[in-house]
């Protein structure tokens, strides 16, 4: 028998935001994942470690009810090599730009619809 997952262990970092408190001109929040949510991101991942996770967002309402996030995630992750099984560190940097718009309105051409955000 399986244990039922809750939010935390499916997704351990995230920091929602409330789409009606969000002001006209926008918001940015930086992030710094606590030991515990690399811990957790790290067993759902399948890593060894995760010595650092970052975010930086600008958050942006837009017509219609959308929000569009943009900005960028950083990490130093530890794995351990296939090969060898010494263990190796990898940085990684991704660039992050969203549209999520209320359940049913869809979003724009070639966005996918992440409707219920907020």
């Amino acid at each position: 028998m399986s244990r039922p997952t809750t939010g935390f262990e499916r997704d351990p970092w995230r920091a929602p935001v409330i789409v009606a408190q969000i002001p006209d001109t926008g918001l940015h929040r930086e992030l710094e994942a606590s030991a515990a949510e690399r811990q957790a991101m790290a067993e759902v991942a399948g890593l060894r470690e995760i010595l650092s996770a970052h975010a930086a967002f600008d958050v942006e309402p837009k017509s219609g009810g959308r929000v569009q996030v943009t900005g960028h995630v950083r990490a130093r992750i530890g794995q351990t090599c296939v090969v060898t099984l010494d263990p190796i560190e990898n940085e990684i940097e991704e660039e992050v730009d969203l549209m999520f718009a209320p359940r049913g309105r869809g979003a724009p051409p070639g966005r996918p619809d992440r409707g219920g955000a907020g």
